[in-house]
């Protein structure tokens, strides 16, 4: 009689005994065993997730297996169904089962959607090949497979999502954090979670608070802690390749002053959640905080700062600025190298001064030998900008702009056009070249000079994919060449997206710094009287506030 060995899988311990449980498995292939006439010798039994990488544990049990009885002779592995087998897809399973056939051992299950049965499509004529021989049921396997972890990903995507939309809702998910416990309520939404203080650990926490407002050096805090026995959370550690197994515990330590740091920074206990699902923004949480947000500011004074705007909490982190280098050209402010002060005439200075949140006010600022003034970059910025935007080219001088684009675009497109064939011809030289050695491998019957020729198509078509790309960069110049000037013309025509539309700030100042003969200061700017270069004088017009224009003579030119 076939022998075959019977593998159970379940993904976590609380599914081996409430879901598809290993017993309820085990009934399934030990009557479908029965049904087709083979013997279960023995049984494999493993707790992993189907997703697990690496061709899984699972089969390194099997395989295990197989090593140590090298005297049983074992035809097939027989599994409920494809999905106790892997959730990976069908690329995986592929390769899974690839590993168990290097040891002789086929792969059947209790659906029957998984057969031994070959087909070689030449047996008529006597011969076999690899490329010849294929098994039906493969198609439908792959399929299956593909299923099974298209439906994970999906109770995944479901599952994980609500969990993100619970959090940001202040709802707590998964065990409680250190010094509070989960308490289930009724809410709006159905019971869910919450976290109140627990009973000890809060204890605990609320003195780590206590202590460090009273200004009591964190050293001697952390004995005084752990007199009265403190020690951390117990965890149990699992076997990587069976979720069912304790192998050891973490935890249970005393107090350290590093971890009593990262309790005090911690925003959860002054009642807000900060993490990635909720956008590392602090979110009110539901339950009762340890601390207040008063104590939790006192606790991290000149480090972080938990302060409410606009209806948002926000938390700020305090930086030294004894260490903070300074830039001559700092991209924070783009026109500190290209503004004079009004009153002393040298370049102003430009600094982030903290307000009473100590949040940052960039500002530019000048105090030479004189009273202090000062204007926020955001004030500054708009100066600019409505400035830029009164400056216009001269309605001729965009004609002779929109006459050498046309001259220009011209050209290119003639020499696009030229590569583009280029680019064509070599295309089809490659195609050539992937028919002629593919009409070899149907002549060769040697395995070697095969996988040759099928390793010099992939080489033909990844050469064919670059010059693919290539050809079509060259053929999306190819723009309607009055889209083109309109879209040019626009530019021309605002000047200050130009000037000004520079995503790198210190190009973006040096643009701003271009338009001047000597350097404006800011009552310049907000009058409109700045002294510009005398060729862009030329090519442009004012406008002032009242809308009137002032012409400045001169002929175009190319620029």
């Amino acid at each position: 009689m076939i022998k075959v060995l019977g593998a159970i899988r379940v993904s976590d311990q609380r599914q081996g005994t409430d879901g598809d449980s290993p017993e309820q498995q085990k009934q399934q292939i030990f009557f479908h065993a029965n049904k087709i006439k083979v013997e279960v010798v023995d049984w494999v039994n493993c707790a992993v997730s189907a997703t697990h990488p690496d061709l899984q544990p699972f089969v390194d049990k099997i395989v295990e297996w197989l090593k140590t009885h090298p005297d049983i002779k074992i035809s097939y592995v027989l599994i409920r169904t494809i999905d106790r087998f892997t959730r990976g897809g069908g690329y995986v399973y592929q390769q899974m089962k690839a590993r168990l056939a290097k040891y002789g051992v086929g792969l059947i299950d209790c659906e029957e959607v998984i057969t031994d049965k070959k087909v070689n499509a030449l047996e008529h004529l006597g011969v076999e090949y690899r490329f010849s021989t294929r098994e039906p049921s493969l198609k439908a396997e792959i399929e299956r497979a593909e299923s099974a972890r298209d439906y994970t990903n999906t109770m995944l995507t479901q599952i994980i999502g609500a969990e993100i939309i619970y959090t940001r809702q202040g709802y707590q998910i998964g065990p409680a954090d250190f010094g509070y416990k989960s308490v289930r309520i009724d809410t709006e939404e159905g019971r869910r979670y919450g976290q109140f203080p627990h009973e000890v650990e809060g204890v605990w926490v609320r003195k780590m608070y206590e202590l460090r407002n009273r200004k009591v050096p964190d050293d001697e805090a952390v004995k005084e802690i752990n007199k009265s026995g403190f020690k951390s959370r117990l965890q149990k550690l699992h076997d990587k390749n069976d979720r069912r197994k304790v192998i050891g515990h973490r935890g249970g330590v005393p107090l350290t002053r590093k971890q009593m740091n990262a309790y005090l920074d911690n925003v959860i206990y002054a009642g807000y959640k900060l993490e990635k699902w909720t956008n590392n923004k602090p979110i009110k949480m539901v339950g009762e905080s340890i601390v207040t947000v008063e104590e939790w500011n006192k606790a991290n004074e000149g480090k972080w700062m938990l302060y409410e705007e606009n209806g948002e909490m926000k938390r700020v982190h305090y930086t030294s600025n004894r260490n903070k280098k300074k830039l001559m050209f700092n991209p924070e402010y783009p026109y500190k190298q290209w503004l004079l002060c009004h009153i002393c005439g040298k370049q102003v200075f430009a600094s982030s001064p903290a307000g009473k949140l100590g949040k940052r006010h960039p500002s530019y600022h000048c105090n030479r030998g004189h009273d202090y003034w000062g204007i926020s970059a955001k004030n500054l910025n708009e100066a600019i900008y409505n400035f830029a935007k009164n400056i216009k080219f001269r309605d001729d001088v965009l004609i002779h702009f929109k006459k050498i684009i046309l001259e220009e675009w011209n050209k290119m497109k003639i020499d696009t056009l030229s590569e583009s064939g280029l680019l064509n011809n070599k295309v089809a030289e490659i195609d050539s070249d992937i028919k002629e050695a593919m009409e070899k491998i149907d002549i060769l019957t040697n395995p070697e000079l095969i996988k040759r020729q099928e390793k010099r198509i992939e080489e033909f078509e990844n050469e064919k994919d670059k010059l693919i790309i290539q050809r079509d960069k060259k053929e999306q110049i190819e723009l309607d060449v009055t889209t083109v000037i309109n879209r040019v013309t626009y530019f021309l025509e605002h000047l200050e997206e130009g000037l000004l539309g520079d995503t790198n700030p210190l190009r973006r100042g040096s643009n701003f710094g271009s338009l001047f003969k000597t350097l404006p200061t800011v009552p310049d700017l907000v009058s409109g009287t700045p002294e510009i270069r005398a060729k862009l004088r030329s090519h442009i017009v004012l406008l002032n506030d009242s809308k009137d224009v002032k012409s400045l003579s001169g002929a175009p030119g190319r620029i």
